[in-house]
C-alpha cells in the first residue's frame, strides 16, 4: 500500500505492466538508457554502473585498454565478462525503452481520463479517526500525531514519513549494492578455491611425475648394476669353462696317444731284435713320464664369491619416505647400521696400520643410490661429533701444546743465554755487528716469549668479562716487543753512524770471530730443536662439525713455526757476521765492514718487525685476516642449496691464527633452516678453519635489496 499518496487507482493491466518495468536494483521503473544482459534481464545502466563501481573500486574509467572485469546479474546471478568499456559496453534494449515511453504516455492519459477517489490511510489503533502520518525514530514504528502529543511516543524522536521513506529507500539501495558486491567477493573466493584445487591437482601430478622419474632412475641404476655383476659372473663362467674344456681336450689327446703307445709296446714284446726293443722301451718310458694327469683345485667349480648382500639396501628402500619423521623401525635400523659402521671404522684403522685399505664399495653403492639417506647418515654423524672435550680429560691437542711449550722454553733459554754472551762478546770485541746480531736475537727471544705467553693466556678459560678469552694478549705483547726492538736498533744505528764519522774505533777480530762462530752453532742447534718439534707436532685433530674450528691435519704449531722462521733468519745474519769477522780478523783495515753490517742487519730487523706490526694492526683494527678471502667465503655460503642472499658478513681475528666469522643467511621459503645451518658450518670449518662462527638463518625479504645495512662492504 502506498503511504505517500492520498489517492489510489483502480487495478488495471497497466499496473501489471509497471511491475515488469521495475529495475531489480533501484526497485523503480527503468530509467534510460536501459541495458540488456546476455541472460535477457534488463537493468538501468546507471544502477548497473553503481553496483559495478562498488564491487570494483579500483577500476578506471571507460576507454582504457584494460579488461572491464566481471559483472553478475542481480536477478539470476549469471556472470558476465565485460569488455574494456565496462558497463558502458553492454547493449541497450531499445525495445524496453520504447515500451517505457509508451507506458508513460498511456499512464498519463489514463490518469487524466479516470476519476480518482480518496484513499484512506492506515488508522492508529490507539486513537480513533487518527491517521498514521509520522514515524517514531526511537521505536522505529509509524504512528499518529496524537501518540506523539499524548500517547506512548510523547518522549520519542519522530520524523515525517516522507523523509523516513526516502532515507530507508536509500539505505536499502546501498544494502543491495553491498550485498551484490559481497556476493561478487564470495564468488571470487570460490574461484580462488577452485583454482587452488586445480593447482593441487597439477602439483600432485608434477610430484608423481618426479617421483616416477626418480624410481625409474633407481630402476635404471639397479638394472645397470645387475647387468654389470651378471657380466662378471658370465666372464668367470666362460673363463673356467674354457679352461676345463681345454683340459678335457688335452686328456683326450693324451688318451689317444697312450692307446697307440700301448699297442706299439705290445708289438715290441714280440720284437726279436734287442736294439729295436730297447729303442721302443725308451719311448714308452718317456711317454709314461710325460703323461702326468693335471687336476683342478677343490672348489674350482664354486661361484660363492659372487654372493651379494642386499640387506642394508632393502632396509633403506623399505623405509623410504617423503622427509617426514622416520618411524621407530627405521631408527632402530639406523642404530644397528651405526654400530656396524663403528666396527668397520675400527677394522679400517687396523687395516691402514697394516698398510691395507678396506673396500667399502657396498656402502658407497648404497649411498649413491639413496642420496636422501646419505644426508640422514651424514646428519647423524654430524650430530654425534662435538668440539669440546669432557671435563678432566686431556685431549691430544693439549698434549701437543704442552710439548710445543717445552720446546719453546728450551729455545728461549738458549736464545737468552747466547744473547747475553753476544752482548758480552760484542762489547769485548768492540763490534756493533755482533751487538746488532744480539738485537736480532732479542727479536727472536721476544717472539718466543710472546709465543709462550700466548699459549699460556690461550689456555686460560674465558670469563664473563673476557668472554672471548685472553687471545688478544699475544697481540699486545707483540706490539710492545716491536716498539722496544725499534728503540734498541735505533741506538745501534746511531752508534754505527758515530763510528763511521769519527773512524776512532778498534775491532778485536779474534773475539769477534769466536763469538760469531758460536752464534752460528747455537742458531743451528736451535733450528734443529724447533724443526724436530715441528715434526713431532705435525698431526692435528680432525675437523669438527661444530661452530668452533680445529687445526687441520699435518699442520704444525703456529708458535713453533714462527720461532723456527725467526731462528732461520737469525742464522743467516750470524753467518753474515761470521764472514765479516773473518775479513776483519785477516784484514783489520776493512773494519768499516762492522758498522756496514750493523746497517744491513738493522734493515733486516726492521723488515721482520714491520711484517709483525702489520699483522698486529690488522688484528687490532679487526680487519679480514691474512690469507682469508672475503669473496671466497661469500661465494661458498651462497653455493649452499636454499640460500638466497647474505648480509652482515663480518670476518675478523681474535689473534693472528684464530679467525672469527659472523653472518646472516637469508634462505628461501621452502628451504630447511637447520640443514642450511649445518651445511654452512661444515663448509666453513672444512675450507677455512674458523675458530668461531656465529650464523643467523632468516627468511629472505625483498626489503633486503634496498636496506643500506644489508649491502656488501666496498672493496
Amino acid at each position: 500500500m502506498d503511504y505517500q499518496s492520498n489517492i489510489i487507482r483502480e487495478s488495471n493491466p497497466m499496473e501489471n505492466l509497471e511491475k515488469q518495468l521495475i529495475c531489480p536494483i533501484c526497485l523503480e521503473m527503468f530509467t534510460k538508457p536501459v541495458v540488456i544482459l546476455p541472460c535477457q534481464h534488463n537493468l538501468c545502466r546507471k544502477c548497473a554502473n553503481d553496483v559495478f563501481q562498488a564491487a570494483n573500486p579500483y577500476w578506471t574509467s571507460r576507454g582504457t585498454n584494460i579488461s572491464g572485469g566481471r559483472f553478475r546479474c542481480p536477478s539470476c546471478r549469471h556472470e558476465v565478462i565485460l569488455d574494456r568499456h565496462g558497463v558502458y559496453g553492454l547493449q541497450r534494449n531499445l525495445l524496453v525503452e520504447n515500451i517505457i515511453d509508451i507506458y508513460k504516455q498511456e499512464s498519463t492519459r489514463v490518469d487524466q481520463s479516470r476519476p480518482l477517489k480518496k484513499c484512506d490511510q492506515p488508522m492508529c489503533e490507539e486513537h480513533v479517526d487518527e491517521r498514521i502520518n509520522i514515524y517514531c525514530v526511537t521505536c522505529q514504528v509509524p504512528t499518529c500525531s496524537m501518540c506523539k502529543v499524548f500517547g506512548a511516543h510523547k518522549d520519542c524522536e519522530v520524523s515525517p514519513l516522507e523523509n523516513v521513506y526516502q532515507n530507508q529507500k536509500t539505505e536499502l539501495r546501498e544494502s543491495i549494492g553491498t550485498l551484490v558486491s559481497s556476493n561478487d567477493r564470495v564468488q571470487a573466493i570460490i574461484s580462488q578455491l577452485e583454482e587452488t584445487c586445480r593447482f593441487i591437482t597439477e602439483n600432485s601430478q608434477l610430484q608423481k611425475q618426479r617421483l616416477t622419474e626418480k624410481f625409474d632412475l633407481l630402476y635404471a641404476i639397479l638394472e645397470e648394476k645387475k647387468n654389470e655383476l651378471l657380466q662378471k659372473i658370465s666372464e668367470e663362467q666362460e673363463e673356467k669353462t674354457n679352461y676345463v674344456r681345454g683340459l678335457i681336450q688335452q686328456y683326450k689327446e693324451q688318451l689317444e696317444g697312450s692307446a697307440k703307445l700301448v699297442e706299439k709296446a705290445i708289438n715290441s714284446m714280440d720284437e726279436p731284435g734287442v736294439a729295436s726293443f730297447l729303442l721302443v722301451r725308451r719311448k714308452v718310458n718317456y711317454a709314461c713320464k710325460q703323461a702326468q694327469v693335471q687336476q683342478i683345485e677343490p672348489g674350482f667349480e664354486s661361484m660363492d664369491h659372487f654372493a651379494l648382500s642386499t640387506e642394508h639396501a632393502e632396509a633403506i628402500l623399505r623405509n623410504m619416505d617423503f622427509g617426514e619423521d622416520e618411524d621407530e623401525e627405521y631408527e632402530e635400523e639406523e642404530e644397528r647400521q651405526e654400530d656396524v659402521e663403528d666396527n668397520e671404522g675400527e677394522m679400517a684403522e687396523d687395516g691402514q696400520a697394516d698398510g691395507t685399505v678396506n673396500n667399502q664399495a657396498g656402502l658407497d653403492l648404497r649411498v649413491q643410490d639413496s642420496p636422501r639417506f646419505m644426508c640422514a647418515l651424514d646428519m647423524d654423524r654430524f650430530q654425534q661429533q662435538h668440539c669440546h672435550s669432557k671435563l678432566g680429560e686431556t685431549s691430544k691437542g693439549e698434549l701437543e701444546k704442552q710439548k710445543a711449550r717445552r720446546k719453546l722454553y728450551v729455545a728461549a733459554l738458549v736464545c737468552l743465554f747466547f744473547m747475553i754472551g753476544e752482548v758480552i762478546g760484542g762489547y769485548l770485541a768492540h763490534s756493533l755487528a755482533i751487538m746488532t746480531d744480539a738485537a736480532h736475537l732479542l727479536t727472536d727471544f721476544a717472539s718466543l716469549l710472546i709465543s709462550l705467553f700466548s699459549l699460556w693466556m690461550a689456555s686460560r678459560p674465558a670469563t664473563k668479562t673476557m668472554n672471548f678469552g685472553w687471545h688478544r694478549a699475544e697481540i699486545l705483547g707483540a706490539l710492545v716487543s716491536v716498539l722496544s726492538i725499534w728503540v734498541v736498533t735505533g741506538v745501534l744505528v746511531y752508534l754505527a753512524i758515530q763510528r763511521i764519522i769519527s773512524n776512532n774505533y778498534e775491532i778485536e777480530g779474534g773475539t769477534m770471530l769466536i763469538t760469531s762462530g758460536c752464534a752460528v752453532a747455537v742458531n743451528i742447534i736451535m733450528g734443529i730443536t724447533l724443526q724436530q718439534s715441528s715434526h713431532l707436532h705435525s698431526h692435528g685433530s680432525s675437523n669438527s662439525s661444530h661452530s668452533h674450528g680445529s687445526q687441520s691435519n699435518h699442520q704444525q704449531s703456529p708458535s713453533v713455526r714462527a720461532a723456527f722462521i725467526h731462528v732461520v733468519g737469525d742464522l743467516l745474519q750470524s753467518v753474515g757476521v761470521l764472514i765479516a769477522a773473518y775479513v776483519i780478523y785477516f784484514m783489520p783495515e776493512y773494519k768499516i765492514i762492522d758498522p756496514i753490517c750493523t746497517f744491513m742487519f738493522s734493515v733486516l730487523v726492521l723488515i721482520t718487525t714491520i711484517a709483525i706490526l702489520r699483522d698486529v694492526l690488522m688484528v687490532l683494527m679487526e680487519g679480514t685476516p691474512k690469507g682469508m678471502d672475503f669473496n671466497q667465503v661469500k661465494h661458498t655460503l651462497l653455493s649452499i642449496p636454499g640460500v638466497k642472499a647474505l648480509h652482515s658478513l663480518h670476518i675478523w681475528a681474535l689473534t693472528v691464527n684464530q679467525a672469527v666469522l659472523s653472518v646472516h643467511i637469508a634462505i628461501m621459503e621452502n628451504a630447511d633452516g637447520q640443514m642450511v645451518l649445518k651445511e654452512a658450518n661444515r663448509l666453513l670449518q672444512n675450507k677455512f678453519d674458523f675458530h668461531t662462527t656465529t650464523i643467523q638463518v632468516e627468511n629472505y625479504s625483498d626489503d633486503m635489496q634496498d636496506c643500506s645495512q644489508c649491502q656488501d662492504p666496498k672493496d
